[in-house]
């Protein structure tokens, strides 16, 4: 069976989803990373949580991942190249 060569769109889409697939996986674990490194401390620098976790605040567990959107809106171009 011959193989047909790969479109140039289905590449750049391949490699676009690729890189967003892989920012979205390494992000939660590049954030902690970062709070780790930082010089004012784990603690300081927003732990896991941005807010107090309570019942009334359900957006608590927002603090590991702001910024993903960012994060992956901005790989696609990269991820494509």
């Amino acid at each position: 069976m011959a193989s047909q060569p790969t479109s140039f769109l289905n590449a750049l889409l391949s490699g676009a989803s690729a890189g967003v697939v892989v920012d979205v996986a390494l992000f939660p674990i590049d954030t902690l990373k970062t709070r780790l490194q930082s010089p004012q401390g784990f603690f300081k620098a927003g732990w896991f949580w941005t807010k107090t976790p309570t019942r009334q605040n359900p957006e608590f567990r927002q603090g590991i991942y702001s910024g993903l959107s960012a994060a992956a809106l901005g790989s696609a171009p990269g991820g494509k190249i």
